[in-house]
């Protein structure tokens, strides 16, 4: 019988921290040390966390100031670096930890993971953004503001993304009944592209070449449900290359763009059949 987990119980049992700094003279015996062992407490695989400093402060028993201070200084040492925020509703810095022999960038680190681990970081921090929206919608409603809805992807480039501007929709009545019922499908849509591309990742990792998504991928992913790709095309579609790379002996595909040309014989013949079905349709029951 499992023992039932208490609630906010604090699970963490160790700290991942680069072993230079365990070496480095400059921090022998100093708080910079000890704060950096705790931010690495709250690092995803990609050494990256958004912890809040009053977090780390409360951790440590120490004021916030104080580890202000100790986290400009790691930054000053190149121990951690700041890097995008993945909400526009995360009030917190996104910090790095820098290890010397890890890749730099995000997207090669990213390539390094196996297919479960990108989807749990892509769920964590879905998981976060999600808390950061209901954080702002009570401090929102305790101003008397509206709450807003759960955003789509706040990391796509408002001039390229695929999902439409909010600003140039109807608003009826009823308020925000319009803008609401776009959200909902947005997300419907969103959620949509990040399965499909979970099972591209899945397929590359039994396979045996591992291969890595990002934002862009899940942008054009929308692009093509939004213009009729399904599940089921899109199974057909991984199988039928899946067979072609192990009969050839060829690797899978390194990225989602790779599937533009077959998406679109299959956006097309999909096409070709409602066409059909509208013209049998019109004419049923018409003939002479």
């Amino acid at each position: 019988m499992l023992v039932p987990r208490k609630k906010n119980e604090d699970l963490r049992n160790y700290s991942v921290l680069p072993f230079d700094a365990a070496r480095d003279t400059r921090l022998h015996g100093t708080a910079a040390l000890s704060v950096l062992c705790v931010l690495c407490t709250y690092t995803d695989q990609l050494g990256v966390t958004w912890v809040s400093q009053g977090r780390i402060a409360k951790d440590m028993g120490i004021s916030r100031t104080a580890v202000t201070r100790q986290i400009k200084n790691l930054i000053d040492f190149g121990y951690i670096e700041k890097v995008k925020k993945f909400s526009k509703h995360q009030k917190s810095d996104s910090l790095k930890v820098v290890f010397k022999r890890a890749p730099k960038d995000l997207n090669e680190a990213k390539a390094n993971l196996t297919a479960a681990e990108q989807i749990r970081i892509e769920e964590q921090r879905e998981q976060a953004r999600k808390e950061q929206l209901h954080n702002y919608n009570q401090t929102r409603q305790k101003q008397g503001l509206n709450p807003i809805q759960q955003p789509v992807d706040n990391s796509v480039d408002k001039q390229t993304t695929c999902y439409p501007q909010m600003s140039h929709q109807p608003v009826t009545h009823r308020g925000n009944t319009n803008e609401n019922i776009i959200t909902n499908n947005n997300n419907i849509i969103y959620n949509d592209a990040r399965r499909f591309c979970a099972l591209f990742l899945r397929i590359c990792n039994e396979y045996g070449t591992p291969r890595n998504i990002n934002d862009r991928d899940i942008q054009t992913v929308s692009h093509w449900i939004k213009d009729g790709l399904t599940m089921e095309d899109w199974s057909a579609i991984l199988k039928n290359h899946a067979e072609y790379c192990y009969k050839n002996r060829r690797d899978m595909a390194r990225g989602i763009g790779y599937f533009q040309v077959p998406v679109s014989k299959a956006l097309g013949k999909s096409k070709d059949y409602r066409a059909n079905d509208i013209i049998k349709g019109i004419v049923k029951g018409k003939r002479l």
